[in-house]
């Protein structure tokens, strides 16, 4: 059960966008688990996790948590609760670890949790999933404690569809990839993330302090909560 120190309140998500994740997540998960995708993916995972640096006094929050793949390896905190909008989704990451809490709630709205309450905050590859990336950076900094940090990630699109590109007009390496893993991404409500889009948006509530790439696919960001806003220089 999740401490009631955390919850504000129940909060309800559209129950036709969880219907669309719950459809996604069953289509593309078997997808991203395997081959070449799946060591370029637990690539990312391990450099988010260097990158996050997790102490066992830490209380973490993790953002789209999906099948609980990247739950499962954070090491032990004080508290780690994992959220997604896909039941289906929560179904199997409750199966990936047993000392944390997981919540059905949407990244875009209203969550279920006090203001300043993580130290740490974990949002990999859910910023391209929404229609206004902006709501999740906005959701970010107001869970974090102030000065707290945390790791992003994010697909970079324009490589990946340059790949996909080359990967179908080359007859030998075509049929070593499946028909859906070369098209754009239904999944995806935006297909042009890429370094400089992400840090745009990072950097309208949080300071970069570090990051990498992982073969220019996935771009990762460490970022760190302002205590005080910026201050306007034009006066």
């Amino acid at each position: 059960m999740i401490q009631e120190s955390i919850l504000t309140s129940t909060m309800k998500t559209s129950n036709e966008l969880r219907k669309w994740n719950n459809e996604m997540y069953i289509r593309y998960k078997p997808n991203t688990q395997s081959g070449i995708i799946g060591r370029v993916q637990d690539a990312r995972r391990q450099l988010m996790l260097k990158l996050a640096n997790i102490k066992k006094g830490d209380a973490v929050l993790e953002f789209g948590c999906e099948d609980g793949k990247f739950s499962s390896m954070i090491p032990s905190c004080k508290t780690l609760v994992s959220f997604d909008i896909s039941d289906t989704a929560l179904r199997d990451a409750k199966k990936s670890r047993a000392n944390a809490s997981f919540v059905l709630t949407d990244a875009t709205g209203n969550l279920p949790f006090k203001k300043s309450r993580f130290d740490v905050v974990i949002a990999g590859e859910i910023l391209e999933h929404v229609e206004k990336p902006e709501q999740i950076i906005e959701n970010i900094y107001n869970t974090l404690k102030p000065g707290g940090r945390a790791v992003v990630s994010i697909p970079n699109e324009k490589f990946y569809s340059r790949i996909k590109k080359v990967i179908k007009n080359t007859v030998v390496l075509r049929p070593l990839f499946s028909r859906q893993l070369l098209e754009l991404s239904d999944w995806h409500m935006h297909h042009d993330f890429c370094r400089k889009k992400a840090e745009m948006l990072l950097r309208q509530r949080f300071d970069i302090i570090g990051g990498r790439s992982v073969m220019n696919l996935h771009h990762v960001f460490l970022v760190r909560k302002r205590i005080h806003p910026v201050q306007d220089k034009s006066d």
